[in-house]
């Protein structure tokens, strides 16, 4: 359920499973009046980017979590275990956005938006994406051998043995994760600018 008050103004929403689609009530002290789904294109370029900014958000909101975790005195087994889930939504989450996604009526970002700045940190959470978060792909972000240690020949110090060695990425160091909130701080101010110019359109087309 969705429950957002403006004023005397009360809008209730939620999703109907049975006609599959949102269905909402807004009153006016209490009392219902009518409203109309606009659909247009303008309209369906506002949601779509209201989603994205909304899920770079959960982004940030990760990204300060994970710095949290980062500078305490010592992670344990625990922190490292949330950190990188954190480290994988974040990258997964950020990448959705550039993907194309039918829920957002098909509006996506383009690597043109990334400010000059920042290219090489959005191009390594491509590789990330790519290579360890989606896939596990060429690059050795989670790799092994087995190493077999031998004793020197006719020393007898030890027995022979072997250790499986293994490394399953990192956790997101410090300064990615500051520069993935500094990207996306960047991202979501660009797009709230780009949605209050499609706003007014779509106020203008309703007058």
């Amino acid at each position: 359920m969705y429950y957002k008050k403006i004023g005397g103004f009360e809008l209730r929403a939620f999703f109907d499973k049975e006609r599959n689609e949102l269905v909402n009530k807004v009153t006016y002290r209490r009392k219902a009046i009518q409203t109309q789904v606009l659909d247009d294109r303008f309209s369906q370029s506002y949601i779509g980017y209201k989603l994205i900014v909304a899920d770079l958000n959960s982004v940030l909101s990760w990204g300060r979590i994970a710095t949290h975790l980062l500078d305490k005195k010592e992670v344990t087994t625990e922190d490292k275990a949330i950190l990188h889930s954190l480290f994988i939504s974040m990258v997964t989450t950020y990448w959705k956005c550039f993907a194309d996604t039918k829920g957002r009526n098909r509006v996506q970002l383009n690597d043109k938006l990334v400010p000059k700045s920042h290219t090489l940190v959005h191009s390594e959470l491509r590789r990330i994406r790519h290579n360890f978060a989606a896939y596990s792909g060429g690059d050795p972000f989670e790799s092994g051998y087995i190493l077999h240690v031998k004793d020197i020949a006719g020393k007898n110090r030890f027995e022979p043995f072997t250790i499986p060695i293994h490394r399953k990425a990192n956790h997101g160091d410090k300064k990615l994760t500051s520069n993935i909130i500094e990207l996306t701080t960047l991202l979501i101010q660009c797009l709230e600018t780009k949605q209050e110019k499609i706003l007014e359109q779509i106020k203008k087309n309703q007058v």
